[in-house]
């Protein structure tokens, strides 16, 4: 139920579509000749371009809904004598050979290479694995309580504040590290 509360506007397109297409299908033989055009009057006295003219898009707009037959089609083109075929001498193709196919093995030289590679990226591999061992002993250093590496005493930070410079160096970057102003 409350699928159908939310999507509510989708049935109610649906449900038009549906009834537009049901009134369309059900439009009768007797509601189709009224909506039919009426049969032109008789012409007396116009000119015979016109009345072609008239004729023609009265055909056309019968084709088109499907009241008559189409007609004959389109007049016949005039006929044209056969040309004589002009023969040419076979020439040498002049597409390229297709390309000779690689070996399916690489040659031994090329083994060389792939092994020299893979044996460099085993070696880069050992030493991040190493580098990673060796941030997570420090951050079970730091989470255990002990003195990192990156810790400083605290009588060092202190003593820098003392100085105009250092102080002014430390407002500016607890302006840029810490909270925007629009949080405080």
């Amino acid at each position: 139920m409350d699928w159908i509360l939310d999507h509510l506007q989708i049935l109610l397109f649906v449900a038009a579509a549906i009834a537009t297409l049901i009134s369309k299908g059900r439009k009768s033989p007797d509601e189709a000749e009224d909506t039919a055009l009426p049969p032109p009057a008789p012409v007396t006295g116009e000119d015979e371009t016109v009345r072609r003219i008239r004729e023609a898009i009265l055909r056309k707009r019968a084709e088109r809904e499907g009241q008559e037959e189409p007609s004959e089609g389109p007049p016949p083109l005039p006929e044209v004598p056969a040309a004589t075929p002009v023969l040419r001498e076979p020439s040498e193709p002049s597409y390229a050979p297709p390309p000779e196919p690689e070996e399916a093995f690489p040659a031994a030289g090329a083994d060389e290479g792939i092994l020299a590679r893979q044996r460099e990226l085993n070696e880069q591999l050992e030493r991040l694995q190493a580098a990673r061992r060796q941030v997570q002993a420090e951050v079970a250093a730091v989470a255990a309580g002990g003195p990192g590496p990156t810790s400083v005493p605290r009588r060092d930070w202190l003593h820098d504040l003392r100085s105009a410079r250092n102080l002014r160096q430390a407002v500016v970057t607890a302006e840029i590290v810490g909270r925007p102003v629009s949080l405080r």
